[in-house]
Order: C-alpha cells, then structure tokens, then sequence
C-alpha cells in the first residue's frame, strides 16, 4: 500500500489549562500514532512541541534525537504551573530517549536569551548554533553537522520550527519576532536536508500568531515550510515545479 498525506484534525483544547492541554494532546496522538508513520504537527505556541515529542517518544521508543529551529533556547525552569513557550526544549531533555548531547539547536538570536540560559545548554552538552555561526559557515555545513550529531546513535529524528527564528522582515507574525533572524531560504534549505534523512520521524511548525502577520507573509512561510519538508520526506507525492 502507497503512503498518503492525510490531515488529521485539530485537537480540541476549550478550556483546558497549560499542563492539561498538554496531556490531552499527547492522549490523543497516542492513540493515532499506530496509523501515522510520520507526523507533523502544525500550529499553537512552541510548548505544544513538549506533548508532541512525547507522544512520539511513547508510540515509537528508541533513542531520539532533535533539531530546534529557533531564536530562543527555552529552557527556563518552570512547574506545573508555569509551563510556557520558553519551557519546551527544557522539558524534552527529561526524556529518557533525548540526551543533551542530541538535542542541536540553530538560530539562536543575539540578545533574545539569557546569559543563563546559554549556559545551562553550554554546560550540558547541547550544541548551539546561532545566527553568526550560520552566517559565517553556511546553512549546508550547518544543517549537515546538526544531522550528524542529532543521529549520533538515535533511531529518530524529531525537527521543530519556530517561527521565531525567521527575520522579522520574512516573518512577522509570531509572538517574539525579531531583526537579525535566519532567511527563509536557509530555514527551507535546512528543513529539507533534515527530511530526507532516513531517521526522519516527525516535528512541528509552530508559533505562528495571525494577530501580527502582516499579508499573511508569516503564514506563507509556515506552509512553504511544511512544503519543505513534504517535498524531502515525501518525493512522489509532493511535486516541486521549480
């Protein structure tokens, strides 16, 4: 049987708390994922990406590994109470099937994150790769070696956008846009090398907030992005007329 792109349907979420909202998404993924052999979530801010993520590290085992496209670290302390955007990347690295030797994060924005932040990463091992270093060695190179450690020993690759990470000039629409971002030809370049690979299991597109999109520009780009990496994961089926 032929693979097939199928849109699964929003996840309702009325008048659920953070925390809550989270364990219905994970609850209801759990229970497509059997159906799905990959998935890409679409929509919502970027702590959505926590409850996605394991949801796959639940339905798939294995060890795992993860690209953050992304302005921010997100790795605040939080609780229960306090979960938010900025806790996503913090939350992924308790699980069990994501070291932090394995989690890549590229984009990072000067004067966007807390010197804290940077080095609760840096001391951990996290690989960081902010926009000078992109600048200066190319998106290729980058992507590239963000794939080789991010599969280092992993079964699975999980891939999230920001849509932060975008110059503000390309993107305007998210809830932290800002100058000095990545181009939308590199973040498409990346999300295509990183969908072709063979260990290529899911991700996500996230943050973007209509509020702000001038012209729709913001959400041109969320689904030029998904295009990406349809086109790269999914060849025959996603035509690319060039």
């Amino acid at each position: 049987m032929g693979s097939r792109i199928t849109d699964l349907g929003d996840v309702d979420l009325h008048g659920l708390g953070v925390a809550d909202a989270h364990d219905r998404v994970a609850k209801v993924l759990g229970s497509v994922l059997d159906r799905v052999g990959c998935l890409v979530s679409i929509g919502g801010d970027q702590s959505l990406s926590f409850p996605v993520l394991r949801a796959l590290v639940d339905a798939r085992g294995g060890k795992w590994g993860l690209i953050s496209l992304d302005a921010h670290h997100d790795v605040r302390p939080y609780s229960r109470d306090s979960i938010s955007s900025g806790t996503s990347m913090r939350r992924a690295l308790e699980l069990e099937a994501l070291p932090p030797q394995r989690l890549i994060q590229i984009g990072i924005r000067p004067f966007a994150n807390s010197a804290a932040h940077r080095g609760w990463c840096e001391e951990r091992g996290v690989a960081v790769y902010d926009v000078a270093t992109v600048s200066a060695r190319g998106i290729e190179q980058v992507a590239q070696e963000a794939l080789e450690r991010a599969s280092l020993e992993a079964d699975h690759l999980y891939v999230s956008l920001d849509l932060d990470v975008v110059d503000q000039a390309q993107a305007p629409g998210t809830s932290a846009a800002g100058p000095g971002g990545l181009s939308v030809s590199e973040v498409l370049r990346a999300l295509e090398i990183w969908a072709s690979s063979p260990t290529f299991s899911g991700g996500d597109i996230m943050e973007l907030s209509p509020r702000w999109d001038w012209g729709d520009e913001t959400a041109r780009v969320a689904a030029r992005a998904f295009l990406a990496i349809a086109s790269a994961r999914w060849p025959v089926l996603i035509g690319n007329a060039g």
